[in-house]
């Protein structure tokens, strides 16, 4: 796997096609062996369970101090709620309310050091508009952000007002009180490429990133003091056993099952709320992300400018189950409807949606806590528990601003039951070969080729591509179908030429990816 480079100006851009006998499923078929040849032949220091922010940041903490790492993953990379974010890297806005400075000011700091740091990070200006009536005052508005400003050390753009700005047209009501801007950060392509690419520099040497990989089970061995893990290729027939000195949970909204899996109990647990985005077709017009103070509950909502759409939301609904936390209703979307008429010049109709994103906040509550189905006033903040008897660690909670903070927590811990690293690994090496582009109908900017995606990024399979490796299923209708399905063939020929050996496998798997897209995004519309 390797990092991948920002996208070419289209104008510039030398693109090469793939060649249609290019033997992808072989070339993807070796890989997987190679990969998991890796992860079942050496003594790990640490494995990390789940490869979403937190997992990856940590993989990349721990790898670059010289640690022998592995990470699996039950599904891809990032394909729980780390691709279902708003895209912002913010600085603990939310903790003002509650006067907890310190908090706000480490967030802040986070924030900016991503911002300094990665490429996939950048300041952002966000503007608050003040409501038509009611709410909180203008003066009210203007003295928390400036605080929120101080806070960060005045490292962003001191906030300003004002009265008029060119989006206001897009608005019901315009901006009778006018707006004040102010300065966070936003991912520059999406949440699943940033949680990529803290794992991708690190395939050299000993470490090894495995997805679609099964843990069936496992225990820890006292008189080794090792863990053995039963692992399998959900996609293929590998199976073996992965051995480590140190194992962390780190599998998000299924910390609490995982540790039961394995006889691990913590003073804490996970209780979900589900947060759901519209992504709608974006006016020319709205380039600057914008923030809203709701009516209807005391919350805010945010309409964000991302590519060719506009992300509208989040909903904030209480949710017992996992899998209804990943599953979008009519309800959330007539919910977020009624707000975009409340809010957007014209409202929002169904034929406007381009795709959905959902996803779940997994926050950490007392083990005894009983809820009162509500969840706004529980704190996002992350827990690191190890466990007393066995070098296990599990991550709770978490923030994308935060990872770097979990990462650094946690190895800091887990450095007192490993030995000195043996390893002193080259600095992450650069791409062997340039990303290759290719055009995908609908889309005018370029994406990376299926073909660079498999060699270099462990994408395996149709989904991995359109969802996660490009923006693909976010950008282009019914997650790459079309509006009319008028890209089926399209795909077909990319899912016989990349990822499955047949003509009739290549059907097979694309009619069950239909389905996925007709009950996931078809049938909540269908509704409204």
């Amino acid at each position: 796997m390797r990092p991948m480079t920002n996208p070419p100006d289209l104008k510039t851009a030398e693109f090469q096609e793939p060649s249609h006998s290019a033997p992808g499923p072989a070339v993807l078929g070796n890989l997987r062996r190679e990969l998991w040849d890796k992860a079942l032949d050496p003594l790990f220091d640490v494995v990390i369970l789940g490869g979403g922010v937190n997992g990856a940041c940590l993989y990349h903490n721990l790898c670059s101090r010289g640690y022998r790492v592995g990470l699996l993953d039950r599904r891809d990379f990032a394909a729980g709620t780390s691709q279902a974010s708003g895209m912002m890297v913010w600085g603990g806005l939310l903790y003002l309310r509650n006067l907890d400075l310190g908090t706000v000011f480490s967030l802040s700091t986070a924030r900016d050091a991503m911002i300094a740091d990665s490429a996939r990070v950048r300041g952002r200006s966000f503007r608050y508009v003040y409501p038509p009536r009611g709410g909180r005052g203008p003066l009210q508005v203007r003295a928390a952000l400036h605080l929120y400003w101080a806070m960060g050390c005045c490292r962003r753009k001191r906030p300003r007002t004002e009265g008029q700005f060119a989006e206001s047209v897009l608005l019901r009501n315009g901006a009778p009180r006018g707006s004040i801007v102010y300065e966070e950060g936003m991912l520059d392509d999406s949440d699943a490429r940033f949680t990529l690419d803290w794992m991708t520099p690190h395939s050299a040497g000993g470490n090894v990133a495995l997805n679609h990989a099964r843990l069936d089970g496992g225990q820890f061995h006292p008189h080794d003091k090792l863990w053995r893990l039963d692992v399998a290729d959900r996609l293929g027939t590998h199976q073996g056993t992965v051995r480590t000195r140190c194992l962390v949970n780190s599998t998000g909204a299924w910390t609490d099952r995982v540790n039961a899996q394995f006889g691990i109990r913590t003073p804490v647990k996970h209780v979900f709320s589900k947060g759901v985005y519209m992504c709608l077709e974006r006016n020319v017009q709205h380039l600057t992300p914008m923030i809203f103070e709701t009516d209807t509950r005391d919350d805010h909502l945010t309409w964000v400018p991302w590519g060719p759409v506009a992300m509208f939301g989040p909903t904030e609904t209480v949710v017992d189950k996992i899998e209804d936390g990943y599953r979008v209703t009519a309800e959330d979307l007539e919910l977020l409807m009624r707000e975009a008429d409340s809010l957007l010049q014209g409202g929002a109709r169904p034929s406007q949606v381009v795709s959905l994103r959902c996803g779940l906040r997994s926050l950490v509550v007392p083990h005894d806590y009983v809820g009162n189905g509500r969840s706004t006033g529980l704190s996002r903040r992350s827990r690191c528990i190890p466990d007393p008897d066995r070098p296990w660690f599990s991550i709770y909670g978490g923030k994308l601003t935060g990872c770097q903070l979990v990462a650094d927590e946690v190895a800091q811990r887990l450095q007192r039951h490993l030995p000195t690293p043996q390893f002193s690994w080259p600095p992450p090496p650069g791409p062997t070969e340039a990303v290759r582009w290719t055009h995908f109908p609908g889309l005018v900017d370029p994406v990376p080729s299926p073909e660079w995606c498999v060699q270099y990024e462990a994408c395996c399979t149709l989904e991995d591509y359109l969802r996660r490796r490009t923006n693909i299923a976010q950008w282009v209708p019914r997650e790459g179908l079309g509006r009319n399905g008028e890209n089926y063939r399209f795909l077909l020929e990319l899912n016989r030429r990349c990822f499955t050996r047949t003509d009739q496998d290549a059907v097979a798997d694309l009619d069950r990816y239909v389905q996925r897209v007709e009950n996931r995004f078809d049938a909540p519309l269908s509704h409204l």
